[in-house]
């Protein structure tokens, strides 16, 4: 059995971390609509919503924040059945939760590595790897993979052509 040298799932939150701080307010958006409803006078909020009722506001609140909770789990859920691994032999790619689907790349037959990272990736140490085994299309493409640079230092000959370049 190869050893593990690396092993990470894509980060969420690094990889949109405006877009998940915005879904998280709009979720904390829905919880105060639901106390403003159950703890904030009626006369109150008939003044800020003319004709809406407490458990109007309520259930708005509960809406807002069910939909805020789907966003961020759909956003979630993929990057937990997905693995990038690297092993002393290979890179391996797995994804998926009921129906598996693994990609395995001997590391001789790897001819290139290249990371893209733009500067808020970079930042947050993240970066989108691609793996080349030959040709012009890359053979596998994984997004959001934390600490890039440490695969290419694990990936023999990758380090020697980074530095060189």
């Amino acid at each position: 059995m190869s050893e593990v040298r690396y092993e990470a799932h894509p980060r969420v939150f690094r990889m949109r971390p405006l877009s998940t701080l915005l879904v998280l307010a709009i979720m904390l958006a829905g919880v105060l609509l639901v106390g403003a409803g159950r703890y904030v006078s009626p006369a109150t909020l008939a003044g800020l919503a003319p004709g809406w009722s407490a458990e109007f506001f309520q259930f708005l609140g509960v809406v807002i924040f069910a939909l805020a909770s789907m966003r961020l789990y759909a956003w979630y859920a993929p990057t937990r059945f997905e693995r990038f691994t690297v092993t002393d032999a290979a890179l391996v790619l797995s994804r998926g939760f009921m129906a598996k689907q693994q990609m395995e790349i001997k590391l001789g037959a790897v001819r290139g590595l290249r990371i893209d990272q733009n500067w808020w990736q970079r930042a947050l140490y993240i970066g989108d790897l691609s793996v080349y085994t030959g040709g012009k299309a890359p053979a596998l493409v994984v997004r959001g993979l934390p600490e890039p640079e440490l695969i290419r230092n694990l990936v023999p000959g990758q380090a020697a052509a980074a530095a060189s370049a």
